[in-house]
């Protein structure tokens, strides 16, 4: 079953790849869509580490976002935010 509090706050260099990896696929297949999530007009509400799909969040350019239901696709002001 492995030390899971070690994956969580000190993973190794290949668990930090692997994260990278599959937050890079989850933010590729959310722009596609164009949902808010990836849209650098989305500004979270809370901070919350790394990439999060599922908060709460408001549109900066003044439009219906939401990151919890995936209810907004295809937005006429969608710009990629990008992922580090």
């Amino acid at each position: 079953m492995g030390n899971k509090l070690q994956r969580i706050f000190n993973p190794t260099k290949e668990e930090r790849e692997e994260d990278m990896k599959r937050s890079k696929m989850i933010h590729e297949k959310l722009s596609v869509k164009r949902e808010c999530s990836t849209c650098s007009h989305c500004v979270h509400v809370r901070n919350y580490p790394g990439y999060v799909t599922a908060e709460e969040c408001e549109c900066n350019a003044g439009l219906i976002c939401d990151t919890v239901l995936f209810s907004v696709e295809n937005c006429p002001l969608w710009e990629d935010r990008g992922i580090n």
